[in-house]
């Protein structure tokens, strides 16, 4: 479309051009739904949340050229309302191909969530930029750690299967 509009050169063709691109990159990346949820606007319902959870974690230990995946902010410290987003942060492989990959998976995860309203907070970092930005005093929920480098760099972890049988016990019931 934006190709389309941009094609007579004018000023409205490129500010219009620029613009669609700039809502489509904005809907793709910048997690609408969580923001929508931060702003009040939806809410989450417990069981389509952790079912989400689920499907998505299974999804993550089929990529081998990820180095490792782990659930940061609130709900690794057990926090859940219905406004609730999941900050998942997956580490990258050093090759290229690797990172590639990587990037490609985020970008299609961040669209699954997006047609199902779902507050997918999910970005790829370096293990060395997850170690700068997470806040350490928050325990990772495990997704995928192959070669225990999460396990390394934490000396505290929540395993997913242990995070997924204490929300189906103590949140679920309470939101339902």
């Amino acid at each position: 479309i934006s190709l389309y509009v941009i094609q007579d050169m004018s000023l409205t063709g490129i500010f219009l051009s620029l613009f669609i691109a700039h809502t489509v990159n904005w809907i793709i990346n910048g997690q609408p739904v969580a923001l929508l949820m931060h702003l009040d606007i939806g809410s989450n319902n417990a069981e389509h949340f952790i079912s989400y959870i689920e499907k998505l974690e299974k999804r993550i230990k089929t990529k081998k050229y990820l180095a490792a995946c782990a659930s940061y902010g609130s709900l690794s410290v057990g926090n859940y309302n219905p406004k609730s987003d999941i900050d998942i942060r997956v580490i990258m492989k050093e090759d290229l191909w690797s990172k590639i990959r990587t990037a490609n998976f985020c970008f299609i995860e961040r669209v699954r969530a997006f047609l199902v309203f779902f507050p997918l907070d999910l970005y790829a970092f370096t293990l060395d930029e997850v170690q700068r930005k997470m806040n350490p005093k928050e325990p990772p929920v495990l997704f995928y750690d192959p070669s225990g480098i999460l396990k390394e760099t934490y000396g505290h972890l929540i395993d997913f299967k242990d995070f997924d049988a204490n929300f189906r016990e103590v949140v679920l019931p309470a939101h339902i």
